[in-house]
């Protein structure tokens, strides 16, 4: 029975990936993407002081967010719901 071979992922490639987790994509998106199962990128990100889990709304969205909270009124909960977090 052939092992698969292991991917060591290069500095860039492990910037790239914690760059994306903290802009909103998920593990389970991430992995594809770089060819890895989703638990090695949780066990990077958190080698690289990333806290995994539940995210909230990434913060290249924070600012639409307080907009919609103090220009339109929204509730929190509206904003949670329209972000798909909680």
């Amino acid at each position: 029975m052939d092992r698969k071979q292991l991917q060591r992922l290069s500095e860039a490639e492990t910037a790239q990936m914690t760059a994306a987790y903290q802009d909103g994509k998920s593990v389970y998106e991430l992995a594809p993407m770089f060819g890895i199962h989703r638990t090695t990128v949780g066990i990077i990100l958190r080698r690289h002081g990333v806290t995994t889990g539940k995210q909230g709304i990434p913060k290249n969205q924070w600012a639409d967010a307080v907009r919609l909270r103090l220009d339109e009124g929204w509730t929190y909960q509206a904003i949670a719901d329209h972000y798909g977090v909680s």
